[in-house]
């Protein structure tokens, strides 16, 4: 739709003394205080009014110009609503001073942040070396001073991405645990959908409509939740990569690396809904590649050496932690640089990065997810 012709309020009133002035066999008095430029004042005011509530009618009447309430009235005539709030991901290390005895973390344990406003629970990952079903929990064996489980904010919104080693109150007592924090950042915490992505998967929607094509498959993905990372390959089978007709599989990612067998359940039933006739897929969550890490770097006079060391092994993992599906390489020069932008770091001592032991770039397929392991950086 063209823009809309409006005009200001002193356009408005030299219009009106204009035309008038034209109909008038004499000059008029439309000086400063006069009936006059009152009259043609009044007019134009009323005239801004009625522009305006033209230029707002437009506007709720499509989705491209809608905000708020609005654009949720319009696509709601199409059945689509916002998606909501996504809670943050991350790992809590649940540690000991004396591992003689067996503890457990059990699932649903919840921990806060030093100033209050923030709650995590314990969740439940099955592929955790540590989880123990008849103990509803993860267990710390006898000589283990501590071990990660995975958490989820209790709340939504970006408001829910914590820093690293803040999450640091246990909420309740647990028998043989002594303290719990988060060593990296809680991550993949959103807000309600925003307008813009709103409209975006709209048109996924429209595209979708009577095909069973890929636009209707990434719109059925991308309704489930926010900021899901998705990779689609047809007629390969997965994770072989053999040929198989009439057949496609997704790899979905949350942020976490781990999703949840529920979310991929509710992807899966997403795209049960609009696949064709006779059509078989798989959702499956990434292959995750644990990077552990190692560099040695000259702290600058005047720092200390521990904080920068801290900081040093908190930029690495946060580097690594940011690399989504679809990444197809770790790479020794990224994380040189992301260590020399720590203040107190004076620069990486040459040929000392290494990734899993070896001085070179981690490659990754386009189904793999790095997550960061061990980071052990030393000051010189």
């Amino acid at each position: 739709m063209p823009a809309p012709n409006t005009y200001s309020f002193s356009q408005l009133v030299g219009q009106w003394t204009a035309a008038a002035q034209a109909k008038a066999s004499a000059l008029l008095d439309f000086t400063v205080g006069s009936t006059l430029l009152a009259l043609a004042e009044a007019c134009a005011g009323v005239a801004l009014w009625l522009q305006a509530l033209v230029l707002n009618l437009l506007a709720v009447t499509r989705a491209a110009t809608s905000q708020g309430t609005d654009l949720d009235s319009w696509m709601a005539d199409f059945g689509l609503t916002r998606l909501p709030a996504v809670k943050s991901v991350g790992a809590l290390t649940a540690a000991r001073l004396n591992s003689s005895t067996r503890a457990v973390v059990p699932i649903g344990f919840q921990a806060g942040t030093t100033d209050g406003t923030q709650t995590v629970t314990v969740t439940l990952d099955t592929s955790n070396p540590h989880y123990s079903a008849p103990d509803n929990g993860y267990v710390l064996p006898i000589s283990t001073a501590s071990i990660s489980v995975p958490a989820q904010n209790t709340t939504g919104g970006a408001v829910g991405n914590v820093q690293a080693n803040t999450v640091t109150v246990m909420l309740s007592s647990i028998s043989g645990v002594d303290t719990i924090n988060n060593p990296a950042a809680f991550t993949g915490g959103l807000d309600a959908e925003s307008a813009p992505a709103f409209r975006v998967r709209f048109v996924l929607y429209l595209q979708s409509l009577n095909t069973a094509n890929v636009a209707a498959v990434e719109y059925a993905i991308t309704s489930v939740q926010q900021e899901i990372r998705y990779v689609i390959v047809e007629d390969l089978t997965y994770p072989a990569l053999v040929a198989r007709a009439n057949y496609f599989f997704v790899v979905i990612d949350d942020g976490s690396g781990h999703p949840s067998q529920g979310l991929i359940d509710a992807v899966t039933a997403a795209i049960t809904i609009i696949r064709g006739c006779g059509v078989q897929f798989g959702v499956f969550g990434p292959t995750v590649v644990t990077a552990n890490l190692a560099m040695t770097i000259k702290v600058a006079s005047g720092y200390d050496a521990t904080t920068v060391q801290t900081n040093v092994e908190t930029a690495l993992s946060s580097y690594t932690q940011a690399l989504q599906l679809g990444s197809t390489q770790l790479a020794i020069t990224r994380l040189i640089s992301a260590a020399n932008a720590v203040a107190g770091c004076e620069y990486v001592v040459d040929n000392t990065t290494t990734i899993n032991g070896v001085n070179s770039d981690l490659a990754l397929t386009t189904f793999n997810r790095v997550l960061p392991g061990t980071i052990t950086v030393t000051p010189t």
